[in-house]
């Protein structure tokens, strides 16, 4: 929600606005009114705040002195300007300060509602762009940007940091800076004691399906590394039974990988590794990439045939997954030795791959539309292509990408969804390593 002050030196007229106003339709909430500027102005200094509303004569300095003043600490804080006087001056002064509206006492309830969406949509469109900067200028290790974007919302150089995965943000509870980076994840970053507690409704409805956290003090030099672990621990629900908050760090066990890729030819052998080491894993990427090396006999660095993303997606949780890998491991009798070329297949597997690039896909999608085994697709795509399915997959995205930066005035957060991308962190590395340049640095570039 979209925090709101309002100063005005009358308590019956900040009485009439907070309670004429449905502030929850409009996803806003009045965190605090004053009867002076420069208690307002204190308070601006030290707290989230993202709309304004001022009256002009309030002391000791008016309210427009006051929302020059806030514009200098908070540049996307949005002002709506009120004032018992219909002076032309006035009004243009508002103007020329940037507020979205100018309303004359007493107060047009509707009017004001019409203002405050309009500052609602402003701060919303403001600070998506502020967010989606965020994550190239971390990725980029901007750390002197980085560091005032994180001072400009009022958090400390030492902070906390949480990750959530689900449908909705958690922003509300945690005062600080907030952004997305992927699909239905989110990342939140805070000093501890501004933090509220979550309601546990919005674990059990499914809201939310997992949450992680590290409450020891990081710097903006860590801050990239360390929000990359907190999605894959974020993720460990996936592993664990009605368990959602997630201090503990997900483990990577590279022994594990190379035991499964020992143990391949065994379909015995392998069966009873899913069944015990595999089944006490609790890295999402690992889980990912173990599944690519059985269904495909390949891990791709950094890309996966199926995401992690992707597992989830299709798997309710660990058991499922195994008795999936369990299911195909019996199915498979088709060897590389015995391949044999069928251009009509591959064909159809190109064709299905070209109309679907950008939505969830997968040799297991794949398999299902055209009822192949995946261990042949798999197999026939490389020897037709000359190429992997996921590096084919992740050419078009690429091709996709470049031209949306071109040619549209998509966020780069929007052309990441728009290409089949699911988490930002991810797009930033792959773009790059495929152009030598960030997205945004791309679009520049052109």
């Amino acid at each position: 929600m979209k925090k709101v002050i309002i100063v005005d030196d009358e308590t019956m007229v900040i009485e009439s606005i907070v309670h004429g106003v449905n502030w929850t339709s409009l996803n806003t909430k009045v965190v605090a009114t004053f009867l002076n500027s420069e208690e307002a102005l204190e308070y601006i200094k030290t707290n989230p705040v993202d709309i304004l509303i001022a009256d002009i004569s309030v002391p000791p300095f008016n309210g427009l002195i006051l929302c020059s003043y806030a514009a200098q600490i908070n540049p996307q804080i949005q002002f709506i300007i009120i004032s018992g006087f219909a002076d032309f001056s006035y009004a243009k002064k508002s103007i020329q300060l940037g507020s979205v509206g100018y309303c004359l006492k007493p107060i047009d309830y509707d009017e004001i509602t019409i203002f405050i969406k309009k500052a609602v949509a402003k701060v919303s469109t403001k600070t998506e762009k502020y967010q989606h900067e965020f994550i190239e200028l971390v990725y980029e290790k901007n750390i002197e940007e980085v560091n005032a974007i994180l001072k400009s919302n009022h958090v400390k150089s030492n902070f906390n940091m949480s990750v959530s995965i689900g449908k909705k943000s958690l922003e509300e509870y945690f005062d600080g800076f907030h952004c997305s980076v992927g699909v239905n994840k989110y990342l939140y970053i805070y000093n501890f004691d501004n933090v509220r507690q979550i309601p546990h409704n919005l674990i059990r409805d499914e809201t939310i399906k997992g949450i992680s956290y590290v409450d020891n003090c990081i710097t903006s030099s860590d801050l990239g590394e360390i929000a990359s672990q907190l999605i894959y621990d974020a993720y460990q629900f996936f592993f664990y039974k009605d368990k959602f908050i997630f201090k503990t760090k997900a483990e990577y066990n590279i022994n594990l990988n190379q035991e499964i890729r020992n143990s391949l030819k065994n379909s015995e052998k392998l069966i009873t590794i899913l069944k015990t080491q595999f089944r006490k894993i609790n890295h999402i990427q690992q889980a990912a990439d173990i599944y690519n090396l059985i269904i495909s006999c390949d891990i791709e660095e950094g890309c996966g045939v199926y995401s992690y993303e992707q597992l989830v997606y299709e798997f309710e949780n660990i058991d499922e997954l195994i008795d999936s890998l369990v299911l195909f491991i019996e199915e498979t009798n088709i060897d590389i030795q015995d391949y044999k070329s069928n251009n009509k297949n591959f064909l159809s597997m190109v064709k299905y791959i070209n109309q679907n690039f950008t939505n969830e896909i997968s040799i297991k999608s794949i398999s299902d539309q055209l009822y192949l085994n995946p261990n042949y697709i798999s197999q026939l795509f490389k020897k037709e292509a000359g190429t992997t399915f996921v590096k084919y997959i992740t050419n078009l995205r690429i091709e996709k990408a470049k031209e949306l930066l071109i040619n549209s005035r998509l966020s780069i957060n929007e052309v990441s969804k728009e290409c089949g991308f699911k988490d930002y962190f991810y797009f930033i590395k792959i773009f790059k390593k495929h152009c030598n340049k960030a997205p945004t640095e791309y679009r520049k570039s052109i």
